[in-house]
């Protein structure tokens, strides 16, 4: 998708960020305050400053010991909750990146549908496919994708997310790498490892920085999605992933030089029911 950012979703994000860079976590009875690691001299020098005013308070002479107690609380109160800030310690993730211009006009359609294999007629294979205007193009996609699959036609790994938001009469189309995938596991440990030995009670996060792929098409009277919604259910059941080449989206024909991917994770959802925890929710809310 290529599309400038309106004014409400730049509030979003400014909120987004601002969730991601303070935000509190329960611990026991009370809380800690997470906050990043940018922010650690100011922490430290404000509690040196409250430490200094602590001992230069033995020099103050209060009017009533009920004074004194009341500065000497304040006092606590303030160290005491400076002493819960934890700090949060960030790298950057970057998946792969297209190394060719896009061109998001010249993927004009996808296609929903089953297979069955022949003998066996009780068996439905779902299929998903990818139609483009221009073969080389979608060659460039294609590659993209398996880089984000790490080579893998059968992506059993999870390495890709799919997923078909449905909005009324339209629906949107993503497909990205799996910032969860065990390679960005793998490498988030040891970057976990490293930070415990700076900071024992220093948490450690890696910041994606996630390509996506996305078009908004509309659900038209001869459209297969309703009934592939009915009949495919989210979570681990795999599907043919296919890339077409039509002038016309009505007259599609398979690009036979691109092999099929074999994916495990298709999401569909309506917009209305997407939460925070759904990356299209932010995604949708920026881009309005």
């Amino acid at each position: 998708m290529n599309r400038i950012i309106p004014f409400k979703g730049k509030i979003f994000l400014f909120f987004d960020r601002f969730r991601y860079s303070f935000r509190f976590q329960k611990s026991g009875r009370f809380f800690n305050i997470i906050i990043l690691e940018k922010y650690k001299s100011y922490i430290k020098n404000i509690k040196f400053i409250i430490t200094l005013v602590g001992l230069f308070s033995a020099y103050i002479v209060f009017n009533s010991v009920h004074i004194a107690f009341i500065f000497g609380l304040i006092l606590f109160l303030i160290g005491w909750f400076f002493e819960r800030f934890i700090f949060l310690y960030s790298t950057l993730y970057l998946h792969p990146h297209p190394s060719f211009r896009l061109y998001p006009n010249k993927w004009i359609g996808c296609l929903f549908g089953c297979i069955v294999p022949a003998g066996n007629k009780d068996i439905e294979l779902p299929l998903v496919g990818a139609t483009y205007n221009d073969i080389e193009y979608a060659k460039n996609i294609h590659s993209l994708i398996l880089s984000w699959t790490h080579g893998e036609y059968d992506d059993n790994k999870k390495n890709v997310l799919l997923s078909v938001i449905i909005d009324k009469d339209k629906y949107y189309f993503f497909i990205y790498p799996n910032y969860e995938n065990e390679y960005a596991q793998k490498k988030l440990k040891k970057f976990k490892k490293r930070i415990k030995k700076m900071d024992i009670n220093g948490v450690a996060e890696f910041q994606y920085l996630t390509f996506i792929l996305g078009r908004r098409f509309d659900i038209s009277d001869k459209s297969y999605l309703p009934v592939f919604r009915k009949k495919y259910r989210n979570g681990n059941t795999p599907f043919i992933y296919k890339f077409y080449y039509a002038q016309d989206v009505s007259k599609q024909e398979m690009i036979n030089d691109l092999r099929d991917f074999i994916f495990y994770n298709l999401k569909i959802k309506e917009r209305k029911n997407l939460t925070h925890k759904d990356l299209e929710y932010s995604l949708l809310k920026i881009l309005g």
